[in-house]
């Protein structure tokens, strides 16, 4: 989300859906609870910070979304919504910029010869230790950005700061 949920109203249908996300959100004003499409899959939660859940179904009103051609891209998910398996991603949710870093079990580093250096070896992202500082720096968009103490499952990232487009402290 970029900041507080920002609602905007679909006409005739109780839902109004989040204008300031790029996930497909909505809020059913009926059943006070949000609606979340994850591939072909909805979840649903009381909260945006969850716990989520399948939807077991939907409601009435995301005919009138599948018949607005601003939402062609939903219309299959709406028509046929995907059965659930009990299983859903985990979903994550912030007001602020975040960024998810998932690694292939917990993070595992290798050292970089002739620094105080390690990078992370089980994940497609750039992120590197300063071993000696404790200082965590990872690469995403063109720039930097860096954390102070220690990361993995479930770590927020409150203390992230932007080093202006280059590591600092190396």
């Amino acid at each position: 989300m970029d900041g507080k949920p920002a609602l905007a109203a679909i006409p005739q249908a109780n839902l109004e859906f989040v204008v300031n996300t790029t996930w497909p959100v909505f809020f059913d004003t009926a059943a006070s609870s949000y609606l979340l499409l994850i591939g072909q899959q909805w979840v649903t939660a009381n909260s945006l910070g969850g716990p989520w859940s399948p939807a077991a179904r939907l409601p009435v009103g995301m005919s009138k979304v599948a018949a607005d051609p601003q939402w062609a891209a939903l219309k299959s998910a709406i028509a046929q919504p995907a059965k659930s398996n009990g299983a859903i991603p985990k979903v994550f949710y912030s007001e602020s910029p975040a960024e998810v870093i998932l690694f292939d079990g917990d993070p595992v580093y290798a050292k970089i010869p002739g620094t105080n250096l390690l990078y992370s070896t089980n994940t497609s992202s750039y992120l590197f230790l300063h071993a000696g500082q404790n200082q965590y720096y990872y690469l995403t968009g063109g720039r930097w950005f860096r954390r102070r103490g220690s990361i993995g499952r479930g770590r927020g990232s409150g203390n992230d700061r932007k080093t202006g487009g280059r590591p600092q402290g190396t």
